[in-house]
């Protein structure tokens, strides 16, 4: 990320503790200290936005829209995550959008709304044109806590 956000040397450190609170965050939420990561992740989410970095700013938002859905919280699921799929499709950041897509999918699924979810399975599906059975599968089995959100470079 740094190396697309050329950024003043003073802007470097709070670039680096937007993303190790985000990476920090995102861990605490897979070890179910949701609270600690949320604040960790909401940390990132400020960060970013005051330095004006977009995909740092979807990624927290996408990690926080996560740790809502961990929490049961779904509107506040749906609307980060959305915030986060705009911004993934506004700025080409193919890897979100399929995050985002999984994630949006099943907040909605666990809203009792099955065409929405239906509607996010199927726009990830079409990352997956060898699965043709994914979006059958994603209805029936909730897979959040086997999925890694993480993209390494």
């Amino acid at each position: 990320m740094l190396d697309e956000h050329p950024l003043p040397i003073a802007s470097q450190q709070g670039f680096y503790r937007g993303v190790t609170n985000d990476n920090i965050g995102y861990v605490l939420v897979l070890l179910e200290r949701l609270e600690e990561g949320l604040l960790h992740l909401k940390e990132a989410y400020e960060t970013a936005r005051a330095l004006g970095i977009t995909d740092l700013v979807a990624e927290a938002a996408s990690d926080i829209c996560f740790a809502y859905l961990r929490q049961g919280k779904l509107d506040d699921a749906a609307r980060h995550g959305r915030e986060a799929l705009e911004m993934a499709e506004s700025q080409g950041y193919s890897h979100l959008r399929r995050n985002c897509y999984y994630l949006l999918g099943e907040v909605a699924s666990r809203s009792g709304d099955d065409a929405a979810a239906g509607a996010y399975f199927r726009k990830l599906g079409e990352f997956y044109p060898r699965v043709p059975f994914l979006v059958d599968f994603l209805r029936e089995y909730d897979i959040s806590t086997m999925i890694n959100l993480k993209e390494f470079a």
